[in-house]
């Protein structure tokens, strides 16, 4: 499955900004290059109310597909 070091490469490796972890995981960022860190925020959390919380702040709401009248 991979600890946090490979969950924070992997998301760096996707272009990812943000990664959602358990609070008691945050000594095991020590193991983590800081110029890596540097391009991503790391949010520790409690509970699942912090992460739905997170996660439903960053979604941005998509364009309406419009429909092209046909000729």
């Amino acid at each position: 499955m991979g600890g946090i070091k490979e969950k924070v490469l992997a998301a760096v490796a996707h272009n990812r900004t943000d990664v959602i972890i358990p609070k008691q995981n945050t000594k095991d960022l020590e193991d983590i290059p800081a110029e890596l860190l540097a391009k991503i925020h790391v949010h520790p959390v409690e509970n699942l109310d912090e992460v739905l919380a997170l996660a439903f702040t960053k979604i941005t709401p998509k364009k309406k597909a419009t429909r092209r009248a046909s000729a």
